[in-house]
């Protein structure tokens, strides 16, 4: 399992940002 994470680390890494990036976005457009 631990190893299973440690392979799926980038792929989550890389979800995270386009959600960090999507949320900031539609914050943009919302405040903005």
């Amino acid at each position: 399992m631990s190893a299973f994470k440690f392979e799926n680390f980038p792929l989550t890494f890389i979800i995270g940002l386009i959600c960090f990036a999507w949320l900031s976005f539609l914050s943009v457009i919302t405040f903005g």
